[in-house]
């Protein structure tokens, strides 16, 4: 006679829906999951616009923006961020060299080097493989955004603690329409989703271009994004640091920088898995956590102070000796507390 379902059934059972999901071949007329991550991957070859919700939760809170949006090929890009009823916030734009952050309300421009005019030390292929290395990727679909059928990419981290992220590509153009960040079972997410779409908008070069005679331009020293070796930032800097080439969680190194505040020097070394970043900062001096909700974990290794937590769980400070550390990084606690003790 059969017997009836209990609780301890479930994770066998789920076990083998998830082991048949493996093998089972894609929906018919669905991309292969590379092919599509590829598509993700390459720079735009065509104009479009459009306006998006963007929408970002921190525990209890929210936070929604809407933002017109233009892209074409080159690099070139025009978000208008604007208020409930219409107005015009902030205008960020660049031409493919400079780019530029209009503010209406104070009448000023903060113009710099666009990001892509800088070579990064990690080439693009590295990055890559790094992503398909440290995710697994799913493909499922189609569904409708914005009135047009996209594919759904799942970007799903093999290491717990780190963010999922889900794409919905355009099947026609390969543009990703919705884009949702989130760290599994915690209430830390983002969400990027095209309410309107449309390929092959018209753009002309001064679309690309803040067009205000009554504003000020600044140009912000020491805010350009640098991409240094560690050799070239111990040279820079003239201080050596003996920082590791890996992390945990799969993290590699990507890139450093260095400023000056003040009379102090800020040094930041990027890691990347190829999907999420973790930071970390050495200063001179410690880095003030917010004093609510900062909590002390853990038991610090020998000449390390105690480690001290922000209530979002995504900052951790320590000091070892007269260094100050400081991890940033969209991870759980537990995995920046795991990348903290890498440095000795």
């Amino acid at each position: 006679m059969p017997t009836a379902k209990t609780s301890s059934s479930k994770p066998a059972f789920l076990a083998f829906w998830l082991a048949l999901a493996a093998v089972l071949p894609a929906r018919a007329g669905a991309p292969a999951a590379d092919k599509l991550l590829d598509k993700v991957l390459a720079p735009p070859d065509l104009t479009y616009s459009g306006r998006t919700m963007v929408t970002q939760w921190f525990g209890k809170q929210a936070r929604a923006e809407e933002v017109d949006v233009l892209i074409a090929t080159g690099g070139r890009a025009r978000r208008r961020f604007l208020a409930p009823d219409g107005r015009v916030l902030r205008v960020v734009v660049s031409d493919g060299e400079t780019e530029q952050v209009y503010v209406p309300r104070l009448h000023k421009i903060y113009a710099g080097d666009a990001a892509r005019t800088y070579e990064k030390i990690m080439p693009a292929e590295k990055e890559r493989d790094l992503l398909v290395e440290n995710y697994d990727l799913a493909v499922s679909g189609p569904e409708t955004v914005a009135g047009r059928p996209t594919w759904i990419l799942q970007l799903t981290p093999k290491t717990p603690g780190k963010p999922s992220q889900r794409l919905w590509v355009d099947q026609q153009t390969g543009v990703v329409l919705e884009n949702k960040r989130f760290l599994p079972e915690r209430s830390f997410a983002a969400m990027s989703r095209f309410v309107t779409f449309q390929p092959g908008a018209a753009a002309a070069q001064d679309d690309f271009k803040v067009v205000d005679a009554s504003a000020s331009v600044m140009h912000p020293a020491g805010l350009e994004p640098a991409f240094l070796s560690l050799e070239e930032l111990n040279a820079a800097t003239g201080r050596a640091a003996n920082f590791p080439e890996k992390l945990p969680g799969g993290f590699h190194f990507e890139s450093a920088d260095y400023m000056t505040v003040g009379r102090h020097s800020v040094r930041e070394i990027r890691y990347t898995d190829g999907l999420a970043i973790v930071s970390i900062f050495l200063t001179d001096r410690p880095v003030q956590l917010p004093k609510q909700g900062t909590t002390f974990v853990s038991t610090p290794a020998q000449g390390m102070s105690a480690l001290r937590l922000s209530a979002s769980g995504k900052v951790l400070n320590w000091r070892r000796g007269r260094e100050y550390f400081t991890a940033m990084g969209d991870v759980s606690r537990e995995l920046l507390l795991a990348i903290s003790g890498s440095f000795k």
